[in-house]
């Protein structure tokens, strides 16, 4: 049987070179048969199990080749949904910090425009020209008008963005 592992193999009087590994793997089914019908019931069996062996590690080696390649292909998506992932978590961050400024210029412009209504204004009371500032909270502005500080649309006498 230590001839099972070399590249022929050995006819009945085993002294004729039959089929080499890719002869046996790339034979039809029928062909095969035709063969194998003048070897001996064991030579069939040995000529059949070797060819089914290396159909296998053919097999074996392709499903190794695929999932190395999906492994690879998910290992890429992977990285690119995490490199998203941070990049929307600084884009929350920025986006609060900006909140958070215009929350507090909001609370300051309210208190200017309360102190300004009970006439403690720093700014001197000019009671021959009455100030009135009103500030109104108006729906918040569109990232792209936040981006552009577009302006264009704000209509000073409602004081809102229209």
């Amino acid at each position: 049987m230590a001839e099972d592992n070399k590249d022929k193999y050995m006819g009945k009087d085993h002294g004729t070179q039959m089929f080499t590994d890719e002869e046996l793997l790339n034979l039809s089914v029928r062909d095969l048969n035709r063969h194998l019908r003048s070897l001996s019931p064991e030579e069939c069996r040995r000529l059949k199990q070797r060819r089914r062996t290396l159909k296998n590690r053919g097999y074996a080696a392709s499903c190794r080749i695929k999932r190395l390649t999906q492994k690879d292909e998910l290992d890429i998506e992977r990285i690119q949904l995490q490199n998203e992932v941070d990049r929307i978590t600084q884009e929350n961050q920025r986006m609060k910090l900006e909140l958070e400024a215009f929350q507090k210029k909001f609370n300051d412009l309210e208190q200017f425009a309360k102190s300004i209504g009970k006439g403690t204004s720093s700014l001197g009371n000019d009671n021959n020209a009455p100030l009135i500032l009103q500030v109104m909270r108006s729906p918040p502005l569109t990232r792209q008008e936040a981006q552009n500080g577009d302006s264009a649309n704000s209509d000073p006498e409602k004081g809102m963005i229209s």
